[in-house]
């Protein structure tokens, strides 16, 4: 009987002990943002934000608020609730950092998140190429890029006679547009605009949207009369193959090895190059499973190599988002896994020759006697 007393007496007091407990918490409404912030959800997105942009802020208790204070002391009233989220357009004269305070039931609550505020503006922009007046030139699918702050905000580009070019077909964070030069867009110089919140247009140019220019008199040779397809040349390739490696020194070609030709890429395949003033220049793989991948070229008939041996280069094919058939250099190794840039050996109606330095830095020659070359030998499809 003491024994079962004992047991009733303990049970009481533990039971009493969490009436306590829970009558303390159940008073105790008031948020700790020292205490709260490591076990409550709290969210700022996105962080940063823009100047007229909108963020939401999710907290405990966030749906009693009444204000929203910016950094800089900027009050703010007027924002949307749905449960315990906020959502509310980041005003201007906001300070550039700080933390953002919610005015609850509760009382104030201070944000435990360093947040950053960004103002639209444009810095800087610029093309991989210059005309010969030094403007920015870019033509269809060639990237333009645009580096400033509060770019997230963009909402769409607008290139000269009105081609438009919404957010979600180009590439943006808070410093940088990356956009591609859409069809349509007159091979002419012109304007950028890009439009911001509320409407406000930022303009950027002149530029010049005609592309890089063909060499007239070459270019026949590569496209014919506006496309042309050509395939691997086994015949004037080394040991039977069409690709390969080579060893280039002063005294002219030392030694061949290893050409591995294979895949879908290899024999039967095609590639067509095809240019016209709309599009420029247009380079299509055509696999032997029946796929095809398409990018650009250029072609510079000008660019001469240095000359080490018997390697002189006569002009160049540069290309984007594709490569030519097999267009891996260093026997597929980094970092020329993937060619886009190509010397030309030769080049006439019949016969185009193609190498690549395996050991070349970005496009500098820095390579002597033994060093490596890929080659690609390919002849026009009759």
């Amino acid at each position: 009987m003491i024994e079962m007393k004992r047991k009733f007496f303990i049970m009481t007091g533990a039971c009493l002990a969490l009436l306590a407990i829970l009558c303390f918490s159940a008073c105790n409404d008031t948020i700790d943002p020292e205490g709260d912030s490591a076990t409550k959800s709290i969210s700022v997105v996105p962080n940063p934000m823009t100047v007229g942009g909108t963020v939401s802020l999710s907290g405990p208790n966030f749906g009693s608020a009444t204000e929203v204070v910016f950094p800089g002391n900027i009050k703010v009233t007027d924002f949307e609730k749905f449960g315990d989220q906020i959502n509310v357009v980041v005003p201007a004269s906001s300070n550039r950092t700080g933390n953002i305070a919610v005015k609850l039931s509760s009382g104030d609550f201070t944000i435990p998140v360093d947040v950053e505020i960004f103002t639209t503006n444009i810095q800087n922009y610029w093309t991989l190429d210059v005309n010969p007046e030094g403007l920015f030139i870019a033509g269809f699918d060639d990237e333009v890029y645009i580096e400033g702050e509060g770019l997230s905000s963009i909402s769409e580009a607008i290139f000269p006679d009105d081609v438009s070019l919404l957010a979600v077909n180009f590439r943006k964070t808070e410093t940088k547009l990356t956009l591609v030069v859409p069809f349509g867009v007159p091979r002419d110089k012109g304007i950028l605009k890009l439009v911001g919140l509320g409407g406000k247009v930022f303009e950027i140019g002149p530029m010049d949207f005609s592309g890089a220019p063909m060499p007239e008199d070459v270019l026949p040779w590569l496209v014919g009369d506006g496309s042309k397809a050509w395939t691997w040349d086994f015949d004037s390739g080394v040991g039977g193959s069409a690709w390969y490696l080579g060893s280039v020194g002063e005294a002219g070609t030392a030694s061949w090895w290893g050409g591995n030709l294979g895949g879908e890429e290899a024999e039967g395949a095609k590639m067509v190059f095809s240019w016209e003033k709309r599009y420029s220049g247009r380079l299509t793989l055509l696999r032997n499973d029946g796929t095809e991948t398409m990018g650009k070229f250029n072609l510079d008939k000008d660019y001469a190599s240095p000359e080490v041996g018997d390697y002189l280069a006569t002009g160049r094919i540069t290309t984007n988002k594709v490569t030519v058939l097999f267009g891996k250099g260093a026997d597929g190794q980094a970092p020329n896994a993937a060619v886009m840039i190509y010397d030309i050996l030769k080049l006439d109606e019949d016969y185009l020759m193609l190498a690549w330095p395996n050991n070349m830095v970005g496009s500098n020659y820095n390579y002597g006697a033994g060093d490596g070359c890929t080659y690609w030998f390919f002849k026009a499809v009759k």
